[in-house]
């Protein structure tokens, strides 16, 4: 399935809910711990203002990204699970050193 994301919105893959501990025991966070960190998968082309000019988008694909709990709607692509949120509700982008 192909997916075009539009305006101001965001395709992201949240950080997986299931971690192993350095012994093997694997723990599978509940669904009212979300994790707030995603991978951006696609972006939209950014919305327009009030004159019709198109506001860059702050976001790329590629780009680690931390963003608020009830954000965006929760779809399903080719049997996984991604958010497709509005720019504005992403809090920063993760930035190694």
């Amino acid at each position: 399935m192909q997916l075009k994301v539009l305006g101001n919105r965001v395709l992201v893959l949240p950080k997986d809910t299931v971690n192993e501990t350095k012994t093997g025991l694997i723990l599978i966070n509940s669904e009212h711990e979300k994790q707030l960190e995603g991978v951006v998968v696609c972006v939209g082309p950014g919305r327009l203002d009030n004159n019709g000019n198109r506001i860059k988008m702050h976001v790329k694909t590629g780009d680690i990204v931390l963003f608020t709990k009830s954000s965006g709607e929760e779809i399903e692509l080719d049997k996984q699970r991604f958010l497709l949120i509005r720019e504005d509700s992403i809090l920063a982008k993760v930035r190694e050193v």
